[in-house]
């Protein structure tokens, strides 16, 4: 769904896939010269590895965003570089938000 919404916001996305490892995510961030990377959590994954991985995805270069949604993050605690979606309604501001810090 959140692709959905960033497409229709003229976000170009480049799904990588469910059983991406990390590492792979970063490099291909970095190749791709990806200004943001959006995970989705499901509430079936185990919410206690959640902030570890973000925060090792947190290795990417600063200049790349780390957006982090689904209902697997519903009890998250704010991690710092990472900005955490709690809904889809969130998204769209975030992009406005984005937009605005890189005119």
């Amino acid at each position: 769904m959140v692709e959905a919404v960033l497409a229709l916001e003229g976000a170009e996305c480049i799904p990588l896939g469910t059983q991406m490892p990390l590492l792979e995510i970063g490099r291909a961030a970095e190749a791709h010269r990806a200004d943001v990377v959006a995970l989705s959590f499901s509430a079936a994954f185990p919410q206690r590895q959640i902030p570890g991985l973000l925060q090792q995805l947190r290795q990417v270069p600063v200049a790349i965003e780390l957006w982090a949604g689904g209902r697997g993050i519903a009890r998250i605690a704010p991690l710092p570089g990472v900005q955490l979606l709690g809904t889809l309604d969130s998204v769209t501001p975030a992009i406005d938000e984005w937009r605005a810090a890189h005119p």
